[in-house]
């Protein structure tokens, strides 16, 4: 009777199952061969190549061949890669990037809408469709495309309305490609706005006023900054209306007690952000109400301020400026000083004394008339920079109940 190790059973299945590692591995490796060993392979005769199984190494053989500029190889072989496996959109789709290079354009469009039917929602398939249909001069079938695109589209937009507006004419953009999606519409409203393109962007704004209550104070700004920057006053002014508390003045919150989201707009107090200065509303020191604006210098800079705000008024008309001012330690010559110019000339038409060192609150009246031409103006609280050699400026001011008012004559 034959006798085996205790262990020969082990060391059978060790072996038997090494076997199998090793067999399925050379399989593997002649398999994978095909794309890392391309030069090898290129000396087999054309029918041999169905000795690649994997419709993946299919692939990256022709992507290989695509990649050295042999179109039609490339094609051959995701072709192949098809047969077997016709239900994979990658395939489709890198098949159609093949044939627009090639310049088969009805083909390619075929082929990336197959891709698309199998993945309807693959943002880069659905870029591909859309640009075929551009490319295959088919207007109806772009907006098509572009509106589905533009609605799934989770990035940068602008890429997709540069080239809309390369193709396609600006009213058939707006009508018929961009969706009625608030977050397209504004994205479209940015772009032009960007562009200068005022006559589209007054007609999207239009269509974005559907949905005024999801419109963010920013984005309303820019609008109303545009506008104005259009020297469309009287419409940007329309619109801040609509948004702005009633004043008892021309002056948007001349007595600062205002709080509003809509800080960017032309039509309020424009604050820069300077070093050595610090501007803000104080509810400790005021001359009524609740609140007056302290701008206090630290001592360390020699700065230029400015600010101001874009205020509509009638040409030839006759108006009071008045205000309130109080300082405190003001240094240097160069203090501060309040004046109003024309908003398109920057002409100045008014202005206060310049207003140093300290005193308790002071009144300043100005009397100004409009000329026939004149619709509006910039007020301004300013400092000038100081040429003097001791030009550091340091200490407070509280400025409150700054108005402007129409004189009416009896």
């Amino acid at each position: 009777m034959v006798k085996y190790p205790k262990n020969y059973k082990t060391k059978l299945f060790i072996l038997l199952f090494s076997s199998i590692i090793v067999f399925i591995g050379t399989f593997t490796f002649f398999d994978f061969l095909s794309f890392y060993n391309l030069h090898k392979r290129l000396f087999l005769p054309q029918k041999k190549i169905y000795f690649i199984k994997s419709p993946f190494n299919l692939y990256l053989l022709s992507l290989n061949y695509f990649a050295t500029g042999n179109n039609q190889k490339a094609i051959y072989y995701i072709k192949l890669a098809l047969m077997k496996n016709p239900s994979n959109p990658t395939y489709w789709k890198f098949l159609s990037d093949i044939l627009l290079v090639t310049k088969e354009k009805e083909k390619g469009d075929k082929a990336i809408t197959i891709a698309s039917e199998m993945r309807p929602t693959d943002l880069s398939i659905l870029w591909n469709k859309a640009n075929y249909a551009l490319l295959i001069q088919n207007q109806r079938l772009a907006e098509k495309r572009f509106r589905k695109l533009l609605t799934l589209w989770d990035r940068s937009l602008d890429d997709i309305f540069d080239i809309l507006q390369k193709a396609m004419k600006e009213d058939d953009i707006i009508l018929n490609v961009i969706p009625e999606n608030f977050t397209v519409l504004s994205r479209y409203l940015n772009y032009l706005i960007a562009s200068n393109n005022l006559k589209s962007a007054k007609l999207v704004w239009e269509r974005l006023s559907k949905y005024n209550k999801l419109i963010k104070p920013e984005q309303k700004c820019k609008f109303i900054n545009f506008l104005i920057k259009e020297k469309k006053l009287q419409e940007a002014y329309r619109l801040w209306a609509n948004i702005a508390h009633p004043q008892n003045s021309l002056i948007f919150d001349g007595d600062f007690e205002c709080s509003t989201p809509y800080n960017s707009c032309l039509f309020n107090w424009q604050i820069p952000q300077i070093k050595g200065v610090k501007v803000l509303k104080d509810s400790h020191t005021k001359l009524e109400g609740e609140k007056s604006l302290l701008i206090s210098f630290d001592g360390t800079k020699n700065p230029h301020l400015n600010i101001y705000q874009l205020v509509i008024i009638k040409p030839n008309t006759k108006y009071l400026f008045s205000g309130f001012i109080k300082t405190d330690n003001i240094t240097t010559q160069n203090g501060l000083i309040v004046e109003i110019r024309d908003w398109l000339t920057k002409k100045i038409i008014t202005k206060t004394p310049i207003f140093t060192e300290t005193m308790d609150w002071k009144n300043w009246e100005l009397y100004f008339k409009t000329d026939k031409n004149q619709n509006s103006i910039l007020v301004s609280i300013k400092r000038y920079p100081s040429s003097k050699f001791d030009n550091i400026i340091e200490g407070k001011a509280w400025i409150d109940n700054i108005t402007l008012k129409e004189i009416r004559l009896s």
